[in-house]
């Protein structure tokens, strides 16, 4: 069986308490799972020096992979209320996962970097007993 193991890397400050929340929420979650686990919170990325930088709410890398997190301030309600919004940031999300794998790719193969929504005003990106997919993005909320 491999080593379980967690580390939690702040790569700047929370910006605001549900920020803080996800990230504490996420750490709890991932010290529970098999497996080495790293998390970059608040990471300032540029894939090139001419490109101004994303703001990545976390990375997440682990057994089964990479995933760049987007945490936002929603519950499901908001999320059918507002689909252009949400497919927008789905987008966003997917985008900035392709250019994590794309700097990381050129350190080792990462296999797919997956993009997350991440939900903090509840919710579990649940519904009928499917997750929530907009644009292919798999929608998480802090219960689940």
């Amino acid at each position: 069986m491999a080593a379980s193991g967690f580390r939690h890397i702040p790569c700047g400050a929370a910006v605001n308490e549900s920020e803080a929340l996800a990230i504490e929420k996420l750490k709890n979650k991932l010290q529970g799972f098999p497996g080495t686990w790293v998390l970059l919170s608040n990471l300032s990325h540029s894939s090139h020096a001419g490109r101004l930088s994303d703001e990545i709410d976390q990375v997440v890398i682990g057994p089964p992979g990479v995933f760049v997190v987007d945490v936002k301030h929603w519950d499901s309600a908001w999320l059918k209320q507002n689909p252009k919004i949400v497919d927008n940031e789905a987008e966003r999300i997917n985008d900035k996962a392709k250019r994590i794998a794309g700097k990381l790719k050129t350190a080792f193969n990462p296999g797919f970097v997956a993009p997350r929504l991440l939900l903090t005003r509840g919710g579990t990106g649940m519904q009928a007993g499917q997750r929530i997919k907009p644009r292919g993005v798999p929608v998480f909320g802090l219960g689940g």
